[in-house]
C-alpha cells in the first residue's frame, strides 16, 4: 500500500462511528533505529471544518480498510470520554 492510497481513505472514530473526514495529505513519523510507523500526522487545511494538525499513534489504528481508516480517536478529543 502506497501512502498516497491511506491520504484518499475516510477516517472513521471507531468509539463513535464518526467520520472524521478525507486527510488529503498525510506525513508518517518513522523511528530512526527500527524503521517502524510512529503516527501518522494529518497537517491542518483550510478546507477542513476541525482545524489543526491530528497525530494518531500507530498502534491507535483499528484497521484499514479498503475505502476507510478506522482510529482510536476518543482520547484525541478533548471533552469525550474514551470509550
Amino acid at each position: 500500500m502506497l501512502l498516497s492510497d491511506i491520504s484518499r481513505k475516510e477516517i472513521i472514530d471507531g468509539n463513535y462511528a464518526e467520520k472524521l473526514g478525507m486527510p488529503g495529505r498525510i506525513e508518517l513519523d518513522i523511528d530512526e533505529n527500527t524503521g517502524r510507523i510512529k503516527e501518522l500526522i494529518i497537517p491542518s487545511s483550510p478546507f477542513r471544518k476541525k482545524a489543526g494538525e491530528w497525530k494518531f499513534h500507530w498502534q491507535d489504528i483499528l484497521k484499514i480498510g479498503e475505502d476507510v481508516i478506522i482510529i482510536n480517536a476518543g482520547k484525541y478529543q478533548p471533552g469525550r470520554p474514551k470509550v
